[in-house]
């Protein structure tokens, strides 16, 4: 995702993921985050890439979150 300038910010729960403590990872929504709307496109097809390589598929997405703020607004 570096080499295309993606701006990511995590892995992990993806948006509406529902347990951090279960290991159903369909209820985590694992996912890369972007936090650029416009990037998401990109980062599908990176992922999508790099899961069809591996060989491995379906429990992982991309999220579009916002990044936190250092200082409440």
């Amino acid at each position: 995702m570096a080499a295309r300038a993606l701006a990511v910010n995590g892995v992990g729960l993806g948006v509406c993921g529902e347990s951090v403590e279960s290991l159903d990872f369909d209820a985590w929504r694992f996912s890369v985050g972007v936090t650029r709307r416009g990037d998401t496109d990109a980062a599908i097809q990176v992922v999508s890439g790099v899961l069809r390589r591996w060989g491995v598929g379906h429990h992982f997405g991309v999220s579009v979150r916002g990044i936190d703020c250092a200082v409440p607004l």
